[in-house]
């Protein structure tokens, strides 16, 4: 009657509850292959501003989300996501998992994926110049469908 769901117990004050042993298998390439722009992982849905999908963002200290710059400090060192649509509130932003979107294409599966300096993007190469912000925020798993695993790091350096 609530909506809830329990596995291995018989309650549950959560939409789904699992106690015990689980696994989790899956392939994200053959998952998000044939989406536009897709994700999968931990997507919150909190958090104002227009956005574009895709593009990678930070939480504002006013709560929106507003796109990254490795130029800057501010929009580059606090949390960080990828935009799923429009609306962080009804699209969603991704905060950790898996992403396609055909600017993540990098130069070879396995790549170290970085804040770029053009606002919202996502690069392979390295920011660069005085003052920039190099933080590793996933990495390229196929570049055939352009498909990364997001796991932004905790640790940023200025350079």
């Amino acid at each position: 009657a609530s909506g809830n769901t329990s596995i291995g117990t018989s309650t549950t004050g959560r939409k789904l509850t699992v106690s015990g042993d689980s696994t989790f298998i899956h392939n994200p390439i053959t998952l998000l292959a044939a989406s536009g722009v897709g994700g999968y992982g931990d997507i919150v849905t909190f958090g104002t501003g227009t956005t574009v999908a895709g593009y990678l963002y930070y939480l504002t200290s006013t709560g929106g989300w507003s796109q990254t710059d490795a130029d800057s400090s501010t929009s580059s060192t606090g949390l960080l996501g990828i935009a799923l649509g429009t609306s962080a509130a009804s699209s969603g932003v991704l905060i950790k998992g898996y992403a396609k979107y055909a600017s993540f294409s990098a130069a070879t599966v396995g790549a170290i994926l970085y804040i770029s300096t053009t606002p919202g993007l996502i690069t392979s190469t390295a920011p660069s110049a005085t003052t920039d912000i190099v933080r590793i925020i996933g990495y390229q798993i196929d570049a055939t469908n352009d498909v990364i695993y997001f796991n932004p790091s905790n640790d940023w350096i200025e350079l």
